[in-house]
């Protein structure tokens, strides 16, 4: 199992990045924000920048992350934007980037949202499922907290209603470790019929609060849960850093050395 990152969380100049994660070890990245924006509304000739570093290096983009439904559906005018015209864009630019696989959120909530807004999520996604069965993508919902995809175990309750094949997970046991779940092994046996890409920062609790802190000084089991990836028959080939703890660079190549110890254990 490789180790990948998303690529801001090393530096948003992607070509500087690039050399500072292939030093590591890191041949998989996964698109968020560049220099002139978040994807896929950055400045033409950065992309072009991208696919000439991706042909000169040799790595490959595993993912684009544009960032949308982390929203809530009060805003039915922003819902519709998104998953009209960003996700689309993100779908050409992929197309670009020579990846299939494309990162979204689970709608946020707001205060006293009714119970019946879960269907609307449900056939927001059916519509998403649809778009990415036509275009050929994977869209992966990412949990994340304080949204209706939260949990592995409501992510995955949600993902069982859309039922498609092109509307997966992008496990993210950080998010869930803040939404109250213990994601290893609970989570993950909600999920992991979903999963197709898994996040990686690690979390603990101070004073009742939820601290991102560098990889391996957390709470969650992430060793338990490469082990039970690695025994997968469908194993992932990557797992992404998403460092989350500042100074980026520095950081990023702490966890970077400590992920790749833990990932040459398994083998």
């Amino acid at each position: 199992m490789r180790l990948g990152i998303v690529s801001d969380e090393i530096l948003p100049d992607f070509p500087l990045a690039v050399r500072h994660g292939k030093s590591w070890g890191i041949w998989d990245y996964e698109i968020r924000t560049l220099r002139t924006g978040r994807v896929p509304r950055v400045d033409d000739d950065e992309i072009r920048s991208v696919r000439r570093t991706v042909e000169r290096e040799g790595v490959r983009i595993a993912a684009l992350s544009p960032g949308v439904f982390k929203i809530s559906l009060e805003d039915p005018e922003r819902v519709r934007l998104e998953k009209e015209e960003i996700l689309p864009e993100t779908f050409r630019l992929a197309e670009l980037l020579d990846t299939r696989l494309i990162i979204v959120f689970g709608f946020s909530h707001y205060p006293n949202e009714p119970a019946e807004n879960r269907q609307a999520v449900i056939d927001h996604f059916g519509d998403v499922a649809r778009m990415a069965e036509r275009t050929g993508f994977v869209v992966a919902v990412e949990n994340e907290p304080d949204h209706w995809c939260d949990t592995g175990e409501h992510t995955a309750a949600i993902l069982a209603e859309v039922n498609s094949p092109f509307l997966r997970a992008n496990w993210d046991l950080g998010n869930a470790f803040c939404s109250g779940e213990k994601p290893f092994p609970d989570g993950w046996q909600h999920i992991k019929d979903y999963v197709v890409n898994v996040h990686v920062k690690d979390y603990r609790r101070k004073n009742g609060e939820c601290e991102c802190v560098p990889f391996g000084d957390g709470e969650i089991d992430y060793l338990g849960q490469f082990r039970a990836l690695a025994s997968e028959n469908r194993p992932l080939h990557h797992v992404t850093l998403e460092t989350h703890v500042q100074p980026f660079l520095q950081m990023s190549r702490l966890c970077a050395h400590r992920m790749q110890q833990v990932l040459r254990g398994l083998r």
